[in-house]
């Protein structure tokens, strides 16, 4: 299920700074198909704002993957968490997983619209995308709120970027960029599913 609920990066903003760290590195390639394909204002400078966010994303990533290689506490660390967040998400939301899939379902569905204009679809795809997200945000907030997986989060996100700042010393900063950045651009989006900052701090 882990790579089930990284994927599920378009509500990491109501997460803490470790998690939605993670979820924000799952979601650029998602984001990546999106972009290019919404008609939105100014989109030549958010373009240029999603190619900068996708090169400290990738380099985001390869610190990320590096501090996680070298140290199996984080390891180990990160697999009780998300045993944790699975549990209690499914507690909320019984077919959270399910829900998930019909996204990724309705990535495709769009993808195909968008390449036959057609509009009419790609907004009634839209629309029923934006509904499960919601739904799916709730179950994750809920779950966000037990204290023992708040205090996992921060647990987590103390090791996993004193570990990634040991690698590289602009670990921290390159986040909080990346934050600034997502926010910026699913601001630009008018809003869609997942607009908004990282909650709490970065991914």
């Amino acid at each position: 299920m882990e790579s089930v609920t990284l994927r599920a990066g378009t509500y990491a903003r109501t997460l803490n700074a470790a998690v939605a760290a993670l979820f924000l590195v799952a979601h650029a390639p998602a984001a990546a198909q999106e972009l290019p394909g919404q008609d939105v204002p100014g989109q030549g400078e958010m373009q240029e704002l999603f190619e900068e966010f996708q090169e400290k994303s990738e380099r985001f990533e390869r610190i990320h993957s590096q501090a996680m290689e070298e140290n199996e506490d984080l390891q180990e660390k990160e697999a009780e968490l998300q045993e944790q967040m699975n549990d209690a998400v499914l507690a909320a939301d019984p077919d959270f997983e399910e829900g998930v899939e019909r996204l990724g379902e309705l990535q495709a569905e769009m993808m195909e619209a968008q390449a036959e204009e057609d509009q009419a679809a790609a907004q009634e795809i839209m629309q029923e995308a934006q509904a499960l997200e919601g739904r799916l945000q709730q179950a994750q907030a809920q779950a966000m709120q037990q204290p023992d997986i708040q205090q996992g989060m921060e647990d987590f996100q103390e090791a996993l970027i004193t570990k990634m700042t040991e690698i590289d010393p602009e670990a921290e900063e390159l986040l909080e960029r990346l934050e600034e950045l997502s926010a910026i651009i699913q601001g630009g989006h008018g809003g869609g599913p997942g607009g908004g900052p990282p909650g709490g701090g970065g991914g």
